[in-house]
């Protein structure tokens, strides 16, 4: 199943995918089921960080509710996608958790070790940006590159997870773009300071469109990626490549950092995709999830120096 954020006549809502150009406002239909079951709370879940917060991210009550709008044919509750702007599944995730050097041909990209366990840092979650929005390139950074990543979406409060119940605790996965400054943060790596700056710039972490739930890609995935840069094939490669696999890099983070619902976790980058400069458009792909289109444009506001 797949779900995201969207405007509706510029109203939130959350919608689920039926088919291609089809879609079921979630929003309306669940609080009509709500009002007609007379259980669960009938207030608007606008958001999916509403669905998360409230426990209501539930892949069988999703099911229940889609079954309940094709049974009774409610008005309203189908959208043509012609209607639709898809959002970012969160405007301000609580916490954005990367990782690094986890896929063996990323690490060979550099001089640096393939990691013995896990290496995690943070990004600034005020860097996220939904689909078709533009990433703004500051003028006075330098080389900039996109980086596509599989990331995934805790759904409920995760502390020492166990691998074997991995599962429970993730809501799903969508696309990230870990947009780096590469002179920032090569002079971060040399200098011994945290990757936090060169990953944290305003607009540098598209996301989305959509969550596509963990019952569907389960906790290995084998998904093909792409990345293109005006139509040009940068990146092709699979997410079987990951070094720390999904139920570790959980179990592992979340015995150091408690981690709350809507905290997302990216994978890492699994190969470098070279600079981009404004006036190019990115495309990534993953498979079973979706794509996330985003244009570059040169922004006004240099970094301090």
């Amino acid at each position: 199943m797949r779900i995201a954020n969207a405007l509706h006549n510029g109203q939130p809502k959350v919608v689920i995918l039926r088919s291609e150009g089809d879609y079921f406002d979630l929003t309306r239909a669940l609080q009509i089921y709500d009002l007609t079951t007379q259980h669960g709370s009938v207030s608007a879940m606008l958001s999916v960080q509403d669905l998360l917060e409230r426990d209501r991210f539930d892949v069988g009550l999703f099911e229940s509710v889609c079954h309940f709008v094709v049974v009774r044919d409610l008005p309203g509750c189908l959208i043509s996608g012609r209607e639709l702007r898809l959002l970012a599944p969160f405007e301000r995730p609580g916490q954005i958790i990367a990782l690094a050097r986890n896929y063996a041909a990323h690490a060979q990209e550099s001089t640096l070790p393939e990691p013995h366990e896990p290496i995690f840092f943070s990004k600034a979650n005020t860097s996220v940006i939904g689909p078709g929005e533009p990433i703004v390139l500051p003028p006075n950074l330098g080389r900039i590159e996109p980086e596509i990543e599989l990331a995934f979406v805790i759904r409920k409060r995760a502390w020492h997870v166990r691998e074997s119940d991995a599962a429970d605790y993730i809501a799903g996965y969508t696309i990230l773009n870990d947009v780096s400054a590469q002179e920032l943060q090569a002079r971060e790596i040399r200098e011994q300071y945290p990757l936090f700056r060169c990953k944290s710039l305003k607009t540098f972490t598209p996301m989305g469109p959509w969550l596509a739930t963990v019952d569907e890609i389960g906790l290995k995935p084998r998904l093909q990626m792409v990345l293109t840069v005006n139509g040009e094939v940068r990146v092709t490669t699979n997410t079987s490549g990951l070094t720390f696999g999904v139920a570790r890099l959980l179990s592992f983070i979340s015995g150091y950092v408690e981690l709350m619902p809507g905290d997302v976790i990216t994978t890492g980058c699994p190969k470098a995709a070279g600079a981009i400069h404004p006036g190019d458009r990115l495309v990534l792909e993953i498979e079973g999830i979706g794509v996330l289109e985003n244009p570059v444009v040169a922004g006004d506001e240099p970094c301090p120096q």
